[in-house]
């Protein structure tokens, strides 16, 4: 019985990649997902509906689990840029960081719009998942610098500029 569970499982994830190397590919392409249906996708992808319902209940969540990869990615880029370059002044590291992140929402404008509009949250960017983290990182880069006044305050004033 184990076995067979290992096997679903097995399965199940292999059936999850397909959905996002789909959907990735189809979002490359610059297919409008918004006209998309969800059993558009799952005979693109090969699964059946009730597989890409399985693990996705929704289009938004399905690429809100792409944009994670490549939010995933440009945290493991900027972190490698980061770690290679210590030496580098505070402005260049946010450069960085911000260059990074400006990358991310210019490639995946589309992507990232049809989430937005598809979400019920606000627009503002800290109500992104990877807020906390994105400004954490940045306040890192400031702790060799004397006490900024109010810097939390600041980076939230920055970061939703940017959105």
């Amino acid at each position: 019985m184990e076995k067979n569970q290992r096997k679903k499982r097995s399965d199940a994830e292999y059936n999850q990649q397909i959905i996002l190397t789909t959907m990735e590919d189809l979002l490359e392409q610059g297919e409008d997902i918004s006209t998309k249906k969800m059993s558009d996708i799952a005979k693109i992808s090969g699964v059946g509906v009730g597989t890409l319902y399985r693990h996705f209940e929704s289009k938004t969540l399905l690429c809100q689990a792409i944009m994670d990869k490549k939010v995933d990615q440009m945290f493991i880029e900027i972190e490698d840029i980061l770690a290679e370059n210590t030496q580098w002044p505070v402005r260049d590291k946010i450069n960085v960081i911000l260059t990074k992140y400006l990358d991310l929402k210019e490639a995946n404008f589309t992507t990232l719009n049809f989430i937005e509009k598809s979400s019920s949250h606000s627009s503002s960017v800290i109500n992104i998942p990877f807020f906390e983290r994105l400004k954490n990182l940045l306040i890192q880069q400031f702790e060799n610098v004397h006490s900024i006044a109010d810097l939390d305050f600041k980076l939230n004033l920055m970061l939703n500029a940017f959105s």
